[in-house]
């Protein structure tokens, strides 16, 4: 292993060290023994370190190599994948993009395949991705385990207080206290407790509880941190910067509301781009929000054009994920209907892989009535050129018609900025729409932490 990545593994746990639990060794007084989960737990972060530190050619040698024994192990077990793999030459472009239809149909038919020696028993998830609808799919013990270490290991990088309370706050939740954070965190760190609540609970009891605990991180989506900012100044002025951090979750935590969450809530902003199919797929950089570094010891990522060819560094595209670790739902090629931008490297001085303008998904994509396709590519940055928003959505109700809807701090709009937002849209759709411009107090984004802020109405109701 190269000495940077060992130099870059151990300072991931000594910037925590202070916060090791004493039964995290072997036994008392023998602080260079871990204990097996530490030593698990060490191991897994340091391959992970040691993957992002190898050079672009032998990153990709090394993905291969797993990529290899993957395929051998999906052609083996599954009749599907026998068929699809036949093409394969050694390179990834071989093989055809894999999207939800498609594993619907191995999944449906064959179920799970066999978990590998040391791999543990496979679970069964589910998942309704970008599209709104569920599937069930499998994963290994060993999948899940790595997943989590690797959102672990995160949370230590980004200098985030692991003493202090974390507040729950997600649809599925029910109400309870646990003393620690949970994980390898809370298993080896003397972290503070978890309060979980479902953010089905009335808003007040939400803001109740985060002011009961100052200082505290909060774990939810976007819905909530939204209404958060909206009703603190009212709701709880004596208590102005109540939250320390925030992990994110789901899509389009946007730069007006990160903005607004530091300014109001006080919090800095963690967030992941991740998928419950394949677990971590890049975590945002510590230095420079919307940079997303590639988990590549975890997967594959590739950025396509519409017409299937590699996008260029830099360039939007559609988001394809290979899982290294996916051997009891193989995910090759896999479509999620997301896209963003890949780039060879950060600003950070991380040489690996890292993503950015992961703001929208393909249900931007335009299909106009004389077959051509574009890009709603409207984003808040655009927006912020011309007034202060704090939340927008788009939606195309006939094929040259949009609404844009705004929730704006004053709720004024002048002629002049109404003109500019009318041609933005047109630049951003088609030339010469008919667009509608609605000033809101708030946005009905439906009971999900996924925001969708282009709707295309004419696709899902071509008529």
């Amino acid at each position: 292993m190269p000495a940077s990545s060992f130099l870059a593994a151990r300072t991931t746990l000594l910037a925590a060290t202070k916060l090791l639990r004493p039964d995290a060794f072997a036994a008392p007084g023998q602080m260079l023994l871990p204990s097996p989960a530490l030593a698990e737990t060490l191991g897994i972060w340091t391959l992970a370190d040691a993957v992002a530190a190898r050079s672009p050619a032998d990153l990709r040698r090394w993905q291969m190599l797993h990529l290899d024994a993957l395929f051998t192990h999906a052609s083996a077990h599954s009749a599907f994948w026998r068929q699809r793999l036949a093409g394969w030459a050694g390179d990834l472009a071989d093989l055809p993009v894999l999207r939800r239809a498609d594993l619907r149909q191995q999944v449906t038919a064959e179920g799970a395949l066999p978990s590998l020696p040391g791999h543990g028993q496979v679970a069964t998830r589910s998942t309704s991705g970008s599209t709104g609808t569920a599937l069930s799919l499998f994963a290994t013990q060993w999948a899940g385990m790595f997943a989590q270490f690797l959102y672990e290991k995160h949370v230590l990088e980004s200098g985030m207080d692991i003493s202090a309370p974390l507040l729950s706050i997600f649809p599925r939740n029910t109400a309870s206290v646990r003393p620690n954070w949970g994980g390898a965190l809370g298993q080896l760190f003397a972290t503070g407790p978890m309060i979980s609540m479902s953010a089905n609970t009335d808003l007040a009891e939400i803001i109740a509880l985060i002011r009961q605990h100052p200082g505290a991180v909060l774990a939810t989506g976007t819905p909530i941190v939204a209404a958060l900012v909206d009703a603190w100044p009212t709701a709880a002025p004596d208590h102005a910067t109540p939250l320390a951090w925030i992990m994110a979750r789901g899509s389009n935590f946007d730069e007006v509301l990160r903005a607004r969450a530091r300014q109001v809530l006080g919090a800095q902003v963690l967030d992941r781009y991740s998928c419950e199919e394949i677990g971590p797929i890049a975590l945002e950089c510590p230095h420079h929000p919307f940079h997303y570094h590639v988990a590549s010891a975890n997967a594959v990522v590739e950025v396509l054009r519409l017409d299937g060819t590699l996008a260029a560094p830099g360039e939007v595209g559609r988001v394809v994920v290979s899982g290294l670790h996916s051997h009891a739902t193989p995910f090759i090629r896999y479509e999620l209907g997301d896209l963003a931008a890949l780039h060879p490297t950060c600003a950070c001085g991380f040489h690996g892989p890292t993503l950015t303008d992961i703001a929208g998904r393909t249900g931007e994509i335009i299909r106009l009535p004389d077959g051509k396709i574009l890009w709603a590519q409207l984003r808040v940055r655009d927006l912020l050129a011309i007034l202060p928003v704090h939340e927008f959505r788009l939606t195309r109700r006939q094929p040259t018609a949009f609404d844009l809807e705004l929730v704006l701090p004053d709720g004024a709009l002048t002629e002049a900025q109404h003109q500019a937002l009318v041609a933005l849209v047109r630049e951003k759709t088609i030339q010469n729409a008919d667009v509608t411009i609605t000033i809101s107090d708030t946005i009905d984004w439906g009971n999900t932490y996924k925001r969708r802020e282009f709707v295309d109405l004419v696709a899902t109701n071509p008529g």
